[in-house]
Protein backbone atom coordinates (compact mmCIF):
# COMPACT_ATOMS: atom_id res chain seq x y z
CA UNK A 1 0.00 0.00 0.00
CA UNK A 2 1.57 3.30 -1.05
CA UNK A 3 2.39 5.77 1.70
CA UNK A 4 0.15 8.82 1.65
CA UNK A 5 2.08 11.88 2.75
CA UNK A 6 0.34 15.10 3.78
CA UNK A 7 2.23 18.38 4.25
CA UNK A 8 0.67 21.49 5.72
CA UNK A 9 1.47 24.37 3.39
CA UNK A 10 -0.11 27.22 5.36
CA UNK A 11 2.36 30.13 5.37
CA UNK A 12 4.93 28.32 3.25
CA UNK A 13 4.97 30.87 0.40
CA UNK A 14 4.92 33.70 2.86
CA UNK A 15 7.91 32.31 4.77
CA UNK A 16 9.90 31.99 1.55
CA UNK A 17 9.15 35.62 0.59
CA UNK A 18 9.97 36.78 4.12
CA UNK A 19 13.34 34.97 3.95
CA UNK A 20 14.06 36.37 0.48
CA UNK A 21 13.21 39.87 1.71
CA UNK A 22 15.45 39.48 4.75
CA UNK A 23 18.40 38.15 2.76
CA UNK A 24 18.10 40.83 0.02
CA UNK A 25 18.36 43.54 2.65
CA UNK A 26 21.08 41.92 4.76
CA UNK A 27 23.31 40.04 2.33
CA UNK A 28 21.78 40.81 -1.09
CA UNK A 29 21.85 37.06 -1.86
CA UNK A 30 20.64 36.23 -5.35
CA UNK A 31 19.56 39.84 -6.00
CA UNK A 32 19.89 40.58 -9.70
CA UNK A 33 18.47 44.12 -9.99
CA UNK A 34 18.93 47.47 -8.28
CA UNK A 35 16.36 50.25 -7.87
CA UNK A 36 17.83 53.68 -7.14
CA UNK A 37 15.83 56.53 -5.60
CA UNK A 38 17.79 59.57 -4.48
CA UNK A 39 20.70 58.32 -2.40
CA UNK A 40 18.95 55.03 -1.62
CA UNK A 41 19.83 51.76 -3.40
CA UNK A 42 17.23 49.02 -3.09
CA UNK A 43 18.36 45.49 -4.12
CA UNK A 44 15.58 43.25 -5.49
CA UNK A 45 14.92 40.04 -7.42
CA UNK A 46 13.63 40.54 -10.97
CA UNK A 47 11.23 37.62 -10.77
CA UNK A 48 9.67 38.82 -7.53
CA UNK A 49 9.10 42.45 -8.53
CA UNK A 50 7.87 41.43 -12.01
CA UNK A 51 5.21 39.20 -10.47
CA UNK A 52 4.32 41.80 -7.82
CA UNK A 53 4.11 44.88 -10.04
CA UNK A 54 2.84 45.30 -13.60
CA UNK A 55 5.07 48.37 -13.86
CA UNK A 56 8.24 46.33 -13.32
CA UNK A 57 6.85 43.44 -15.34
CA UNK A 58 6.55 45.70 -18.39
CA UNK A 59 9.98 47.23 -17.79
CA UNK A 60 11.85 43.93 -17.45
CA UNK A 61 10.06 42.06 -20.24
CA UNK A 62 12.24 43.60 -22.96
CA UNK A 63 15.83 44.31 -23.75
CA UNK A 64 16.40 47.90 -22.75
CA UNK A 65 18.82 50.11 -20.84
CA UNK A 66 17.45 48.90 -17.50
CA UNK A 67 17.74 45.19 -18.19
CA UNK A 68 21.21 45.67 -19.73
CA UNK A 69 22.56 47.66 -16.77
CA UNK A 70 20.70 45.72 -14.11
CA UNK A 71 19.40 48.87 -12.48
CA UNK A 72 16.81 51.63 -12.83
CA UNK A 73 16.87 55.14 -11.41
CA UNK A 74 13.51 56.47 -10.27
CA UNK A 75 14.07 60.20 -9.84
CA UNK A 76 10.52 61.44 -9.16
CA UNK A 77 9.62 59.20 -6.24
CA UNK A 78 10.05 59.45 -2.50
CA UNK A 79 12.71 56.87 -1.39
CA UNK A 80 10.82 55.93 1.78
CA UNK A 81 7.53 55.38 -0.06
CA UNK A 82 9.32 53.30 -2.70
CA UNK A 83 10.95 51.14 -0.01
CA UNK A 84 7.56 50.61 1.60
CA UNK A 85 6.03 49.49 -1.71
CA UNK A 86 8.92 47.06 -2.38
CA UNK A 87 8.48 45.73 1.15
CA UNK A 88 4.78 45.19 0.36
CA UNK A 89 5.60 43.24 -2.83
CA UNK A 90 7.72 40.83 -0.76
CA UNK A 91 5.57 40.59 2.37
CA UNK A 92 2.03 41.65 1.50
CA UNK A 93 2.16 44.01 4.45
CA UNK A 94 2.34 47.79 4.66
CA UNK A 95 1.85 50.26 7.47
CA UNK A 96 2.40 54.01 7.44
CA UNK A 97 0.97 57.30 8.71
CA UNK A 98 -1.33 59.74 6.94
CA UNK A 99 1.54 62.25 6.66
CA UNK A 100 3.06 59.93 4.07
CA UNK A 101 -0.21 59.16 2.25
CA UNK A 102 0.27 61.42 -0.77
CA UNK A 103 3.80 60.30 -1.67
CA UNK A 104 2.90 56.67 -0.97
CA UNK A 105 -0.18 56.94 -3.18
CA UNK A 106 1.94 58.37 -6.00
CA UNK A 107 4.38 55.43 -5.87
CA UNK A 108 1.63 52.81 -5.48
CA UNK A 109 -0.24 54.21 -8.49
CA UNK A 110 3.01 54.26 -10.50
CA UNK A 111 3.83 50.65 -9.64
CA UNK A 112 0.18 49.68 -10.19
CA UNK A 113 -0.27 48.20 -6.73
CA UNK A 114 -4.05 48.28 -6.68
CA UNK A 115 -4.47 46.77 -3.22
CA UNK A 116 -2.17 49.38 -1.71
CA UNK A 117 -4.09 52.20 -3.44
CA UNK A 118 -7.39 50.83 -2.20
CA UNK A 119 -6.00 50.47 1.31
CA UNK A 120 -4.83 54.09 1.34
CA UNK A 121 -8.25 55.32 0.15
CA UNK A 122 -10.07 53.20 2.76
CA UNK A 123 -7.84 54.56 5.52
CA UNK A 124 -8.34 58.14 4.39
CA UNK A 125 -12.13 57.67 4.31
CA UNK A 126 -12.05 56.28 7.83
CA UNK A 127 -9.86 59.15 9.09
CA UNK A 128 -12.27 61.73 7.61
CA UNK A 129 -14.90 60.70 10.11
CA UNK A 130 -12.65 61.39 13.09
CA UNK A 131 -10.31 64.22 12.11
CA UNK A 132 -10.07 67.15 9.70
CA UNK A 133 -6.27 67.36 9.85
CA UNK A 134 -5.63 65.12 6.84
CA UNK A 135 -8.60 66.46 4.87
CA UNK A 136 -6.74 68.43 2.21
CA UNK A 137 -4.34 65.55 1.52
CA UNK A 138 -7.37 63.29 1.14
CA UNK A 139 -9.04 65.78 -1.19
CA UNK A 140 -5.93 66.10 -3.38
CA UNK A 141 -5.61 62.32 -3.68
CA UNK A 142 -9.29 61.95 -4.56
CA UNK A 143 -9.08 64.62 -7.29
CA UNK A 144 -5.68 63.62 -8.69
CA UNK A 145 -6.56 59.94 -9.10
CA UNK A 146 -10.26 60.46 -9.83
CA UNK A 147 -11.68 58.53 -6.89
CA UNK A 148 -15.22 59.83 -7.41
CA UNK A 149 -16.77 58.33 -4.30
CA UNK A 150 -14.02 59.85 -2.14
CA UNK A 151 -14.44 63.18 -3.94
CA UNK A 152 -18.14 63.26 -3.03
CA UNK A 153 -17.35 62.42 0.59
CA UNK A 154 -14.85 65.27 0.68
CA UNK A 155 -17.45 67.73 -0.67
CA UNK A 156 -19.93 66.64 2.00
CA UNK A 157 -17.27 66.76 4.72
CA UNK A 158 -16.39 70.36 3.84
CA UNK A 159 -20.01 71.39 4.34
CA UNK A 160 -20.61 69.27 7.45
CA UNK A 161 -17.32 70.26 9.13
CA UNK A 162 -16.83 73.73 7.69
CA UNK A 163 -15.90 75.18 11.09
CA UNK A 164 -13.03 72.66 11.42
CA UNK A 165 -11.85 73.00 7.81
CA UNK A 166 -11.92 76.82 7.74
CA UNK A 167 -9.23 77.18 10.45
CA UNK A 168 -6.68 75.04 8.59
CA UNK A 169 -3.89 76.91 6.80
CA UNK A 170 -4.58 75.08 3.54
CA UNK A 171 -8.14 76.40 3.51
CA UNK A 172 -6.76 79.83 2.62
CA UNK A 173 -5.42 78.40 -0.66
CA UNK A 174 -8.71 77.15 -2.09
CA UNK A 175 -9.91 78.80 -5.29
CA UNK A 176 -12.57 81.51 -5.32
CA UNK A 177 -15.18 79.42 -7.12
CA UNK A 178 -14.97 76.65 -4.52
CA UNK A 179 -14.94 79.12 -1.63
CA UNK A 180 -18.08 80.86 -2.89
CA UNK A 181 -19.82 77.51 -3.40
CA UNK A 182 -19.06 76.55 0.19
CA UNK A 183 -20.02 79.85 1.79
CA UNK A 184 -23.31 80.11 -0.14
CA UNK A 185 -24.41 76.48 0.11
CA UNK A 186 -27.61 75.89 2.06
CA UNK A 187 -26.07 72.61 3.24
CA UNK A 188 -23.26 74.44 5.05
CA UNK A 189 -23.95 73.69 8.70
CA UNK A 190 -21.61 76.36 10.13
CA UNK A 191 -22.91 79.45 11.92
CA UNK A 192 -22.91 82.82 10.15
CA UNK A 193 -20.16 83.95 12.55
CA UNK A 194 -17.91 81.11 11.43
CA UNK A 195 -18.65 81.89 7.78
CA UNK A 196 -17.87 85.59 8.26
CA UNK A 197 -14.63 84.78 10.09
CA UNK A 198 -13.65 82.38 7.29
CA UNK A 199 -14.46 85.02 4.66
CA UNK A 200 -12.30 87.66 6.36
CA UNK A 201 -9.41 85.22 6.85
CA UNK A 202 -9.59 83.87 3.29
CA UNK A 203 -9.65 87.35 1.73
CA UNK A 204 -6.75 88.57 3.89
CA UNK A 205 -4.57 85.76 2.58
CA UNK A 206 -4.64 87.32 -0.90
CA UNK A 207 -6.33 90.70 -0.63
CA UNK A 208 -5.36 92.01 -4.04
CA UNK A 209 -7.48 89.51 -5.97
CA UNK A 210 -10.06 88.56 -3.36
CA UNK A 211 -11.08 91.87 -1.81
CA UNK A 212 -13.85 92.29 -4.40
CA UNK A 213 -15.91 89.69 -2.50
CA UNK A 214 -16.27 92.13 0.40
CA UNK A 215 -18.38 94.37 -1.83
CA UNK A 216 -21.03 91.66 -1.93
CA UNK A 217 -20.87 90.68 1.73
CA UNK A 218 -24.66 90.49 2.02
CA UNK A 219 -24.72 87.86 -0.76
CA UNK A 220 -22.76 85.44 1.39
CA UNK A 221 -23.48 86.19 5.05
CA UNK A 222 -26.71 86.85 6.96
CA UNK A 223 -25.17 89.60 9.09
CA UNK A 224 -28.08 89.78 11.51
CA UNK A 225 -27.22 86.26 12.68
CA UNK A 226 -23.66 87.33 13.60
CA UNK A 227 -23.20 88.61 17.17
CA UNK A 228 -23.37 92.40 17.13
CA UNK A 229 -20.17 92.61 19.20
CA UNK A 230 -18.20 90.89 16.42
CA UNK A 231 -19.75 93.06 13.71
CA UNK A 232 -18.97 96.20 15.71
CA UNK A 233 -15.41 95.02 16.28
CA UNK A 234 -14.93 94.64 12.51
CA UNK A 235 -16.37 98.10 11.84
CA UNK A 236 -14.09 99.73 14.42
CA UNK A 237 -10.89 97.70 14.05
CA UNK A 238 -10.61 95.89 10.73
CA UNK A 239 -8.74 98.05 8.14
CA UNK A 240 -9.85 95.86 5.26
CA UNK A 241 -13.50 96.46 6.15
CA UNK A 242 -12.96 100.21 6.49
CA UNK A 243 -11.39 100.36 3.03
CA UNK A 244 -14.45 98.76 1.35
CA UNK A 245 -17.39 101.18 1.24
CA UNK A 246 -20.02 98.54 0.45
CA UNK A 247 -18.85 96.16 3.20
CA UNK A 248 -18.49 98.95 5.76
CA UNK A 249 -21.97 100.23 4.97
CA UNK A 250 -23.56 96.77 5.21
CA UNK A 251 -21.95 96.10 8.60
CA UNK A 252 -22.83 99.55 9.97
CA UNK A 253 -26.47 99.21 8.93
CA UNK A 254 -26.72 95.74 10.45
CA UNK A 255 -25.16 96.99 13.70
CA UNK A 256 -27.61 99.91 13.89
CA UNK A 257 -30.52 97.55 13.21
CA UNK A 258 -29.47 95.28 16.06
CA UNK A 259 -28.82 98.10 18.50
CA UNK A 260 -32.15 99.77 17.71
CA UNK A 261 -34.48 96.81 17.81
CA UNK A 262 -32.55 94.01 19.45
CA UNK A 263 -30.97 90.99 17.87
CA UNK A 264 -34.17 88.98 18.24
CA UNK A 265 -36.25 91.45 16.24
CA UNK A 266 -34.00 92.72 13.44
CA UNK A 267 -35.60 94.37 10.40
CA UNK A 268 -34.36 92.72 7.25
CA UNK A 269 -34.25 94.45 3.88
CA UNK A 270 -37.40 92.53 3.02
CA UNK A 271 -39.22 93.93 6.08
CA UNK A 272 -38.18 97.47 5.17
CA UNK A 273 -39.47 97.09 1.64
CA UNK A 274 -42.79 95.91 2.98
CA UNK A 275 -42.99 98.91 5.32
CA UNK A 276 -42.38 101.13 2.31
CA UNK A 277 -45.36 99.48 0.58
CA UNK A 278 -44.41 97.67 -2.56
CA UNK A 279 -46.52 98.62 -5.56
CA UNK A 280 -46.59 98.12 -9.33
CA UNK A 281 -45.99 100.88 -11.85
CA UNK A 282 -47.31 100.05 -15.32
CA UNK A 283 -46.44 101.82 -18.56
CA UNK A 284 -49.83 102.50 -20.11
CA UNK A 285 -49.84 103.14 -23.85
CA UNK A 286 -53.36 104.58 -23.83
CA UNK A 287 -52.65 107.38 -21.34
CA UNK A 288 -48.95 107.58 -22.31
CA UNK A 289 -48.10 107.65 -18.64
CA UNK A 290 -47.09 105.54 -15.67
CA UNK A 291 -50.02 104.27 -13.63
CA UNK A 292 -49.31 103.06 -10.08
CA UNK A 293 -51.26 100.09 -8.69
CA UNK A 294 -51.33 99.62 -4.91
CA UNK A 295 -52.21 95.94 -4.25
CA UNK A 296 -53.33 96.60 -0.68
CA UNK A 297 -56.43 98.51 -1.73
CA UNK A 298 -56.52 97.89 -5.49
CA UNK A 299 -56.20 101.63 -6.08
CA UNK A 300 -54.65 103.41 -9.08
CA UNK A 301 -52.68 106.67 -9.16
CA UNK A 302 -51.32 108.44 -12.21
CA UNK A 303 -47.58 109.10 -12.16
CA UNK A 304 -45.16 110.76 -14.62
CA UNK A 305 -45.52 110.62 -18.39
CA UNK A 306 -43.69 108.15 -20.60
CA UNK A 307 -40.86 109.98 -22.43
CA UNK A 308 -41.21 110.63 -26.17
CA UNK A 309 -43.37 108.62 -28.51
CA UNK A 310 -41.29 105.41 -28.55
CA UNK A 311 -43.18 102.50 -26.96
CA UNK A 312 -40.68 99.77 -27.74
CA UNK A 313 -38.51 99.36 -24.65
CA UNK A 314 -37.89 97.27 -21.53
CA UNK A 315 -38.24 98.67 -18.03
CA UNK A 316 -36.73 97.76 -14.68
CA UNK A 317 -36.76 99.41 -11.24
CA UNK A 318 -33.58 99.73 -9.22
CA UNK A 319 -33.52 101.60 -5.92
CA UNK A 320 -35.37 104.90 -6.27
CA UNK A 321 -35.22 104.86 -10.06
CA UNK A 322 -37.07 103.33 -12.98
CA UNK A 323 -34.86 102.63 -16.00
CA UNK A 324 -36.04 102.10 -19.56
CA UNK A 325 -33.83 100.55 -22.27
CA UNK A 326 -34.89 101.56 -25.78
CA UNK A 327 -34.33 99.95 -29.18
CA UNK A 328 -31.87 102.71 -30.20
CA UNK A 329 -29.58 101.58 -27.30
CA UNK A 330 -30.42 104.68 -25.27
CA UNK A 331 -31.10 104.39 -21.54
CA UNK A 332 -33.25 106.78 -19.48
CA UNK A 333 -34.14 106.87 -15.81
CA UNK A 334 -36.71 108.54 -13.59
CA UNK A 335 -36.63 109.14 -9.84
CA UNK A 336 -40.20 108.02 -9.47
CA UNK A 337 -40.62 109.12 -5.84
CA UNK A 338 -40.08 112.73 -6.90
CA UNK A 339 -43.28 113.85 -8.60
CA UNK A 340 -41.44 116.83 -10.13
CA UNK A 341 -38.65 114.68 -11.56
CA UNK A 342 -38.19 114.23 -15.31
CA UNK A 343 -36.54 111.50 -17.29
CA UNK A 344 -32.75 111.84 -17.57
CA UNK A 345 -30.62 110.15 -20.20
CA UNK A 346 -27.85 107.84 -19.07
CA UNK A 347 -24.97 106.39 -21.08
CA UNK A 348 -26.10 104.27 -24.01
CA UNK A 349 -25.81 100.49 -24.04
CA UNK A 350 -22.70 99.15 -25.78
CA UNK A 351 -24.64 96.76 -28.04
CA UNK A 352 -28.02 96.45 -29.66
CA UNK A 353 -30.36 94.11 -27.79
CA UNK A 354 -33.47 94.58 -29.91
CA UNK A 355 -36.79 96.28 -29.35
CA UNK A 356 -37.31 94.86 -25.87
CA UNK A 357 -33.87 94.13 -24.30
CA UNK A 358 -33.98 91.20 -21.82
CA UNK A 359 -32.92 92.95 -18.61
CA UNK A 360 -32.55 91.90 -14.96
CA UNK A 361 -31.23 93.51 -11.79
CA UNK A 362 -28.75 91.93 -9.39
CA UNK A 363 -26.76 93.41 -6.49
CA UNK A 364 -27.54 96.98 -7.53
CA UNK A 365 -26.55 96.51 -11.18
CA UNK A 366 -28.46 95.93 -14.42
CA UNK A 367 -27.66 93.02 -16.73
CA UNK A 368 -28.85 92.91 -20.35
CA UNK A 369 -28.77 89.32 -21.60
CA UNK A 370 -29.05 88.45 -25.30
CA UNK A 371 -31.62 90.07 -27.59
CA UNK A 372 -35.33 90.22 -28.27
CA UNK A 373 -34.94 90.36 -32.04
CA UNK A 374 -31.94 88.36 -33.27
CA UNK A 375 -30.04 85.33 -32.03
CA UNK A 376 -27.46 86.66 -29.61
CA UNK A 377 -25.10 85.65 -26.81
CA UNK A 378 -24.10 89.20 -25.85
CA UNK A 379 -24.27 90.24 -22.21
CA UNK A 380 -23.42 93.60 -20.66
CA UNK A 381 -23.71 95.14 -17.19
CA UNK A 382 -24.62 98.67 -16.11
CA UNK A 383 -23.36 100.14 -12.85
CA UNK A 384 -25.66 103.06 -11.92
CA UNK A 385 -23.23 104.66 -9.46
CA UNK A 386 -20.66 105.23 -12.20
CA UNK A 387 -23.10 105.43 -15.15
CA UNK A 388 -20.90 102.93 -16.99
CA UNK A 389 -21.55 99.85 -19.09
CA UNK A 390 -19.09 96.97 -19.28
CA UNK A 391 -18.93 93.77 -21.31
CA UNK A 392 -19.76 90.57 -19.45
CA UNK A 393 -18.89 87.06 -20.59
CA UNK A 394 -21.19 85.83 -23.38
CA UNK A 395 -23.73 83.20 -22.49
CA UNK A 396 -23.42 79.78 -24.12
CA UNK A 397 -26.69 79.71 -26.03
CA UNK A 398 -27.34 82.02 -28.96
CA UNK A 399 -31.05 82.77 -28.63
CA UNK A 400 -33.71 85.46 -28.70
CA UNK A 401 -36.99 86.10 -26.88
CA UNK A 402 -35.42 84.65 -23.72
CA UNK A 403 -36.14 86.09 -20.26
CA UNK A 404 -33.51 87.38 -17.82
CA UNK A 405 -33.90 87.12 -14.03
CA UNK A 406 -31.67 87.91 -11.06
CA UNK A 407 -32.12 85.29 -8.31
CA UNK A 408 -29.99 83.69 -5.62
CA UNK A 409 -26.97 85.87 -6.38
CA UNK A 410 -26.93 84.81 -10.05
CA UNK A 411 -28.43 85.84 -13.39
CA UNK A 412 -30.66 83.34 -15.21
CA UNK A 413 -31.42 83.29 -18.95
CA UNK A 414 -34.64 81.32 -19.39
CA UNK A 415 -36.06 79.69 -22.52
CA UNK A 416 -36.45 81.59 -25.79
CA UNK A 417 -35.86 80.53 -29.36
CA UNK A 418 -32.77 79.03 -30.95
CA UNK A 419 -32.49 78.41 -34.70
CA UNK A 420 -35.53 76.47 -35.94
CA UNK A 421 -37.18 75.74 -32.57
CA UNK A 422 -38.14 76.95 -29.11
CA UNK A 423 -35.90 75.90 -26.23
CA UNK A 424 -36.46 74.73 -22.67
CA UNK A 425 -32.84 75.33 -21.72
CA UNK A 426 -31.85 77.58 -18.82
CA UNK A 427 -28.44 79.13 -18.22
CA UNK A 428 -27.05 80.62 -15.02
CA UNK A 429 -24.35 83.30 -14.73
CA UNK A 430 -22.30 83.44 -11.53
CA UNK A 431 -20.85 86.98 -11.28
CA UNK A 432 -18.25 85.94 -8.69
CA UNK A 433 -16.57 83.52 -11.12
CA UNK A 434 -17.83 85.18 -14.34
CA UNK A 435 -19.02 81.84 -15.74
CA UNK A 436 -22.18 80.66 -17.48
CA UNK A 437 -23.44 77.11 -16.95
CA UNK A 438 -26.59 75.19 -17.84
CA UNK A 439 -28.96 74.13 -15.09
CA UNK A 440 -31.81 71.63 -15.41
CA UNK A 441 -34.09 72.34 -18.37
CA UNK A 442 -37.74 73.31 -18.04
CA UNK A 443 -40.41 70.70 -18.74
CA UNK A 444 -41.69 72.76 -21.68
CA UNK A 445 -39.85 74.64 -24.44
CA UNK A 446 -41.15 78.21 -24.79
CA UNK A 447 -40.32 81.88 -25.30
CA UNK A 448 -41.65 85.23 -24.00
CA UNK A 449 -42.12 83.89 -20.45
CA UNK A 450 -42.28 85.94 -17.24
CA UNK A 451 -40.17 84.87 -14.26
CA UNK A 452 -40.03 85.70 -10.54
CA UNK A 453 -38.13 84.39 -7.52
CA UNK A 454 -39.70 83.60 -4.16
CA UNK A 455 -38.24 81.77 -1.17
CA UNK A 456 -35.35 80.18 -3.09
CA UNK A 457 -37.52 79.07 -6.00
CA UNK A 458 -37.96 80.48 -9.51
CA UNK A 459 -41.45 80.57 -11.02
CA UNK A 460 -41.69 80.68 -14.84
CA UNK A 461 -45.12 81.80 -16.02
CA UNK A 462 -46.88 81.58 -19.36
CA UNK A 463 -45.00 82.15 -22.60
CA UNK A 464 -45.50 81.25 -26.22
CA UNK A 465 -45.27 78.05 -28.27
CA UNK A 466 -47.44 78.82 -31.30
CA UNK A 467 -50.04 80.08 -28.82
CA UNK A 468 -50.17 81.94 -25.51
CA UNK A 469 -49.73 79.71 -22.42
CA UNK A 470 -51.20 79.55 -18.93
CA UNK A 471 -48.66 77.06 -17.54
CA UNK A 472 -46.46 77.77 -14.50
CA UNK A 473 -43.26 75.89 -13.73
CA UNK A 474 -41.26 76.08 -10.50
CA UNK A 475 -37.48 75.62 -10.24
CA UNK A 476 -35.90 74.78 -6.90
CA UNK A 477 -32.47 76.44 -6.92
CA UNK A 478 -31.08 74.20 -4.16
CA UNK A 479 -32.11 70.87 -5.74
CA UNK A 480 -31.94 71.83 -9.45
CA UNK A 481 -35.39 70.29 -10.04
CA UNK A 482 -38.38 71.62 -12.01
CA UNK A 483 -42.02 70.92 -11.19
CA UNK A 484 -45.39 72.07 -12.53
CA UNK A 485 -47.69 74.19 -10.33
CA UNK A 486 -51.16 75.73 -10.61
CA UNK A 487 -51.63 77.39 -14.04
CA UNK A 488 -52.79 80.98 -14.51
CA UNK A 489 -56.37 81.83 -15.38
CA UNK A 490 -55.38 83.86 -18.46
CA UNK A 491 -53.16 82.90 -21.36
CA UNK A 492 -50.19 85.28 -21.40
CA UNK A 493 -46.89 85.85 -23.21
CA UNK A 494 -44.46 88.76 -23.14
CA UNK A 495 -45.82 90.10 -19.87
CA UNK A 496 -44.62 91.13 -16.41
CA UNK A 497 -44.77 89.34 -13.07
CA UNK A 498 -43.77 90.29 -9.50
CA UNK A 499 -43.93 88.93 -5.95
CA UNK A 500 -45.57 91.23 -3.38
CA UNK A 501 -46.74 90.18 0.10
CA UNK A 502 -46.47 86.46 -0.71
CA UNK A 503 -48.53 86.80 -3.88
CA UNK A 504 -47.44 86.56 -7.50
CA UNK A 505 -48.91 89.25 -9.75
CA UNK A 506 -49.15 88.60 -13.52
CA UNK A 507 -49.77 91.76 -15.52
CA UNK A 508 -50.64 92.49 -19.15
CA UNK A 509 -49.14 90.59 -22.03
CA UNK A 510 -49.60 89.92 -25.71
CA UNK A 511 -53.02 88.34 -25.52
CA UNK A 512 -56.68 89.24 -25.74
CA UNK A 513 -56.52 91.14 -22.42
CA UNK A 514 -53.40 93.37 -22.51
CA UNK A 515 -54.72 95.39 -19.54
CA UNK A 516 -55.66 92.47 -17.28
CA UNK A 517 -54.11 91.43 -13.96
CA UNK A 518 -54.30 88.34 -11.80
CA UNK A 519 -52.57 87.16 -8.63
CA UNK A 520 -51.52 83.83 -7.15
CA UNK A 521 -52.03 83.40 -3.42
CA UNK A 522 -49.40 80.96 -2.08
CA UNK A 523 -51.47 80.21 1.02
CA UNK A 524 -54.60 79.35 -0.98
CA UNK A 525 -52.61 77.84 -3.86
CA UNK A 526 -54.91 79.50 -6.38
CA UNK A 527 -55.10 82.33 -8.93
CA UNK A 528 -57.73 85.07 -8.94
CA UNK A 529 -58.42 87.93 -11.33
CA UNK A 530 -57.96 91.54 -10.16
CA UNK A 531 -60.53 94.17 -11.00
CA UNK A 532 -58.70 96.97 -12.81
CA UNK A 533 -61.73 99.24 -12.31
CA UNK A 534 -62.28 100.07 -15.97
CA UNK A 535 -58.84 101.62 -16.25
CA UNK A 536 -58.75 100.82 -19.99
CA UNK A 537 -55.06 99.99 -19.78
CA UNK A 538 -52.80 98.87 -22.57
CA UNK A 539 -49.74 97.78 -20.64
CA UNK A 540 -46.39 98.04 -22.44
CA UNK A 541 -44.30 96.98 -19.45
CA UNK A 542 -44.38 97.12 -15.65
CA UNK A 543 -41.97 97.37 -12.72
CA UNK A 544 -42.18 96.85 -8.97
CA UNK A 545 -41.58 100.03 -6.92
CA UNK A 546 -41.60 101.14 -3.28
CA UNK A 547 -44.07 103.75 -2.09
CA UNK A 548 -42.69 105.99 0.64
Amino acid sequence: MPLEIKVKTNGHANRILQDLNRSRKETRDHCDFMIIAGSEEIPVHKNIISVGSDYFKAMLAHNNAETASGKVEMKEVDPLSLQQCIEYIYTGELSTTDENAESLMYVAELLQLKDVCRGIVDSLEENLESSAESFFATKRIANLYNYKELMEKCKKFMLDKFDEIAVLDEFKEIEEKEFVRLIKSQENKASESVKLDALISWIKHEQRNRKKLLKKLNNYIDLHKVPVTYRRFLVENEPMVKSCTECYQALCISVMDSLNVGASNVHSAKNIKQEEKEAIAVFDKNSKSLQCFDPRNNSWTKMQNIPGSEFRFSAVALGDYIYILIIDQSVHRLKYSDHEATWERMNDMMYSHGKYPPVADLSGNLYVVGSSDVYSKLVEKFEPSSNKWEKVKDKNLSSHFSTALGAGGCIYSIGGSVPYHYTNQVERFDPTSSTWSFVASMNEAKEWVAAVENDGKIYVLGGWTNDHLTTVERYDISTNVWSTVTPMLTERSWFSAFVIDSNIYAIGGRNSSPGSMEKFDFKKNQWEMIDVKNMDLRIIDAVKINLK
